[in-house]
């Protein structure tokens, strides 16, 4: 073969070997294959300490282990910046340029506090035993077996299980969903349905703009409930033993029962109209003689004021007697402030307030209980037993 032909033939296979060479190593150099990446890391932590774990689109799951230390997993652990802090590990992938959207699995002591932010991503905290705060954007939060609860949601569905000291959700576009919750429970949302099963709380508000209540389960003989629902059906299935007053107030909407013990109390809005006609004409016979008492101190204390000036004038200086009227203008003045107070109050209270909407009171089961009000602009309420068919209606 000439030498003219074999040389070039030579020089290619030289340049191809270095060319390979070179981007293997190029390669190798700037991305590590799977068994370089670090998968997890450990952080001793001392009891109850405090975690926050940040990011911008990342799923973050926070689970209890049984150890001193919190472990942390992801895709690149390596790239997620992570410090301690006294009592606290914080965790974030904000900052980690190109990691801000692998998953993070956190495994903490029971009884670890977790501070958990992030803004497109699902958050999921179970069994740590302790408080938890949770916000996200655009994501599902679940919590299951807790102390205290507080999450913020703009566009996700919440779903709570087994907290022991309150639950406070705010909702903008998602559904609620809280169960065997103890504590106080403040939960609105703007488009949301609001589920609650075997809550046992003394403190209960729920509000919701668009959106249904569905509330299950016994009220707490001392509690306080309002349930709010502007444009939404709110439904309730309490045990037949129930005892509550049921302040019921609706502008465009009916009220239906099932076979629990309901009794209506008359304008259940104000408590002087469910008063008997027999007190009512005791009330209206108490003003008038109110009137009288009235009129009756004004004319003796006149009378009294110009006999004295007509027997006792020779001896009344002008100065003296002009302090006598003034000092018995102030008392009578004073007793009239004093009766007129009095038949405002029974005015008042005969007269009523204003009535607003369809508003009614009534008597679950006996009297006592548990106080629960209910307000709809648009919606329906439905009541009925536990046991109940849900199609029963009285």
């Amino acid at each position: 073969m000439p030498f003219s032909l074999v040389r070039p033939s030579m020089t290619h296979a030289v340049l191809r070997r270095r060319f390979v060479g070179a981007l293997l190593l190029t390669g190798a150099t700037a991305t590590p294959t799977l068994a370089q990446r670090q998968t997890e890391t450990t952080v001793t932590v001392e009891r109850n300490a405090t975690v926050e774990v940040s990011g911008s689109s990342n799923n973050i799951t926070v689970s209890a282990g049984g150890d001193g230390q919190v472990r942390v997993r992801g895709d690149d652990v390596q790239r997620l910046g992570i410090r301690r802090e006294a009592r606290s590990v914080i965790i974030s992938s904000s900052g980690s340029r190109g990691m801000s959207t692998q998953d993070i699995d956190v495994v903490v002591p029971r009884g670890t506090v977790v501070l958990l932010r992030t803004n497109s991503g699902d958050i999921a905290v179970r069994g740590t035993g302790a408080d938890v705060e949770a916000s996200t954007i655009a994501g599902d939060v679940s919590v299951d077996e807790a102390e205290r609860v507080r999450i913020e949601t703009v566009s996700g569905d919440v779903q709570v299980r087994r907290a022991r000291d309150g639950v406070r959700v705010s909702a903008t576009s998602g559904d609620v969903t809280l169960s065997d919750v103890a504590g106080d429970v403040d939960v609105s949302g703007t488009s949301s349905t609001i589920g609650l099963r075997s809550v046992t709380s003394r403190r209960v508000g729920v509000k919701t703009v668009s959106g249904d209540v569905l509330w299950s389960g016994p009220f707490v003989s001392d509690g306080r409930y309002e349930f709010n629902a502007h444009s939404g059906d709110l439904r309730f299935e309490l045990p037949r033993d129930t005892r509550a007053t049921l302040d019921v107030r609706t502008y465009n909407g009916d009220l239906t029962t099932g076979s629990l013990p309901i009794t209506l109390v008359p304008d259940g809005t104000s408590a002087d109209r469910s008063r008997s006609d027999a007190e009512r004409a005791q009330l209206e016979a108490d003003r008038a003689q109110l009137r009288s008492v009235r009129d009756s101190v004004k004319r003796v204390l006149s009378d009294s004021m110009r006999r004295e000036r007509e027997t006792d004038r020779s001896r009344l200086s002008t100065s003296w007697e002009r302090d006598l009227e003034r000092s018995v203008e102030r008392l009578v003045e004073g007793v009239m402030r004093s009766v007129t107070a009095s038949m405002e109050s029974f005015a008042f209270t005969f007269d009523g307030a204003e009535k607003r909407g369809e508003a009614r009171r009534f008597l679950i089961g006996r009297e006592g209980g548990a106080r629960v009000s209910v307000s709809t602009f648009n919606g329906n309420i439905a009541l009925r037993g536990a046991t109940d068919s849900p199609s029963r209606r009285d």
